[in-house]
């Protein structure tokens, strides 16, 4: 909300105090004395009859602005840095609700990708996002395997419901050691930063391995008799509001 503007308010009242002499004083008479206005004000005046702005323009200049720092006080400004449009259908159907014209004074914003630490920080306390610090320790599938087979050394019977995992190329040497075997295997490979099943395939030969050091992978043991619903693969996934995590 914009601070309030103290302005010096031209008054009339300026102009017609008056200052009485009473007459029973030697050479009294009525004297109505105008004390000299402010340089701003007088100035004000003499323009008046040249349509300049008068000094009482201001006043109404700052009351305009009470107003629209009050208008924006009682509405929801979003900001959507997304290519769905079902977003900013939905944003519009609330009265209240009102897209912000600037990427740092808004209420909720909501963000198809990654947010950078410092963006966070400057964060102010009535400010929201779809985003949390740290939250990709487990979006990225790279970081979630890491920490899932960390969890499974120290939690094993806990954590037994997740295949063998490998991050590639870090894990590339342990790895191969699984083809080894006379009877072939097969393991899926996944990016680490994919989705919608883009970017994923299946492999039984060594020979196949992607070796790419500028890119990382996630190696899993492929589950050959997964459970099906009337044939099909399934996921099962849980959507849960995290209203705060302050603490995290």
């Amino acid at each position: 909300m914009a601070a309030d503007v103290h302005e010096n308010v031209f008054s009339e009242e300026q102009l017609f105090t008056p200052d009485i002499v009473p007459e029973d004083e030697e050479g009294s008479r009525l004297v109505v004395a105008s004390p000299a206005p402010p340089k701003s004000t007088a100035r004000s005046v003499l323009r008046a009859g040249s349509g300049a702005p008068t000094a009482a323009e201001p006043a109404v200049s700052a009351a305009s602005r009470r107003k629209r720092a009050s208008d924006r006080a009682k509405k929801i400004l979003f900001l959507l840095e997304s290519k769905y449009d079902v977003l900013s259908q939905v944003c519009q159907e609330y009265e209240d609700w009102k897209e912000a014209t600037s990427t740092a004074d808004f209420d909720l914003l909501w963000c198809d990708t990654a947010i950078p630490a410092d963006r966070f920080m400057k964060l102010k306390t009535f400010q929201k996002m779809n985003h949390f610090v740290g939250m990709s320790s487990i979006t990225r599938k790279n970081n979630l395997g890491r920490n899932l087979l960390r969890l499974r050394k120290q939690f094993p019977k806990e954590y037994r419901f997740f295949p063998d995992t490998w991050i590639l190329p870090t894990d590339m040497s342990d790895f191969k050691q699984q083809f080894t075997n006379v009877k072939k295997q097969t393991f899926i490979i996944k990016p680490d930063n994919g989705c919608q099943g883009k970017g994923i395939f299946l492999i039984r030969d060594v020979e196949k391995v992607p070796v790419d050091f500028s890119s990382t992978f996630v190696a899993q043991r492929y589950i050959s008799k997964p459970l099906l619903l009337d044939g099909y693969k399934f996921d099962l996934r849980l959507y849960v509001l995290v209203s705060g995590c302050d603490p995290l």
